[in-house]
């Protein structure tokens, strides 16, 4: 499967990445494992470099490996996938660094100067009513029902993360597994959830499993 693939342009090392990128477009699971095994180190730590928090670098590297593996199609191997990868898990950084500087205003300061209303009046309460939440809950109820639908790997990963709570660590400990591989299978198990979600008669957004970090 690390066959190399000539490609002059690129060395050895990316040479075997692509191979492993042209046998997970064509549907081997255990090529995404690899490949997030050979570069999850490095993208890490470049994340943490530009976060400076672990927990945050941890959910980030994972979601430049998910958004990596839904666009390999479009990786073409001008450079290294590892030069590829690098700068989508920039963009991503770059991306949730803007969602997090959202305004801070006080709840007495003056929307505007010509505006005597003071910002608490503009409030409105989040909390779910009654119908919203009987709605929510059978949400949460049809998506632990498509879970079981899931392959055994997949459906347990899942559960260890959002339902127990465990980290990548935690969950690789208790499945004795590469970490790579936890992550790896929490990706795939997401994206095989969400096609069942889209399947005809499963009449729940996607919003629900989107929440899940």
């Amino acid at each position: 499967m690390e066959t190399a693939i000539l490609t002059p342009n690129l060395t050895v090392g990316a040479q075997r990445d692509y191979a492993l990128v042209q046998a997970a477009i064509g549907g081997d699971q255990q090529a995404y494992a690899l490949l997030m095994n050979r570069h999850q180190n490095s993208v890490y730590y470049q994340v943490l470099k530009l976060v400076k928090n672990r927990n945050e670098a941890d959910d980030l590297t994972l979601e430049a490996f998910e958004k990596a593996f839904q666009h390999l199609s479009s990786y073409a191997p001008k450079s290294a996938f590892g030069t590829w990868l690098s700068r989508i898990a920039i963009n991503n950084c770059i991306d949730h660094a803007r969602k997090k500087r959202v305004p801070c205003l006080s709840l007495d300061a003056s929307i505007d100067d010509a505006n005597a209303n003071d910002f608490s009046s503009t409030l409105t309460d989040n909390n779910r009513n009654p119908e919203e939440e009987i709605i929510h809950s059978q949400r949460i109820q049809l998506v632990r029902d498509l879970m079981e639908k899931l392959n055994g790997t997949y459906r347990q990963t899942l559960r260890l993360r959002f339902y127990e709570d465990l980290s990548y660590e935690e969950i690789a400990e208790r499945l004795n597994i590469p970490i790579g591989t936890v992550k790896v299978n929490l990706f795939r198990g997401k994206k095989m959830l969400y096609e069942l979600i889209q399947e005809p008669g499963a009449a729940v957004h996607f919003d629900s499993v989107k929440k899940w970090k």
